[in-house]
């Protein structure tokens, strides 16, 4: 569950998505408020969609699985929105390096979430890179 906010260019379809994503984890992590956020930006630079939300507090609860949920919302919204063209950025080298298949995830808490981004990314053909802080 998240907030949705959508913006129209006069019913002009954007060419270029790309979406930024994060997910944090605070004031204590693991343990803490898990919450993700993701803003889709055209390529004129203006915002198509953003979306956010909070998975939990507690015991579980990771700055790895608010990423995850991050990218998984924002891939999902993008497929079904019939975005083509998406670039995704993270600033969390595990979650692209995981997503990408470039590392293995073998975490019993990010299996179901990895496998649940790689579908949707595989799908669009997305371009999934990390962002350097």
């Amino acid at each position: 569950s998240g907030h949705h906010e959508h913006w129209t260019r006069g019913g002009e379809a954007a060419e270029v998505i790309t979406i930024f994503c994060d997910g944090a984890c605070t004031p204590v992590n693991p343990g803490g408020y898990a919450c993700w956020a993701w803003v889709a930006i055209d390529d004129t630079g203006g915002v198509v969609e953003r979306n956010w939300g909070c998975i939990g507090q507690g015991e579980g609860m990771t700055n790895n699985r608010a990423e995850y949920h991050a990218v998984v919302n924002a891939l999902t919204y993008a497929a079904t929105a019939g975005w083509t063209d998406v670039y995704v950025r993270v600033d969390s080298m595990l979650v692209v390096k995981q997503v990408t298949r470039q590392w293995v995830c073998n975490a019993p808490t990010l299996v179901a979430l990895c496998e649940e981004a790689q579908r949707p990314g595989k799908a669009l053909g997305a371009d999934i890179k990390g962002l350097t802080r």
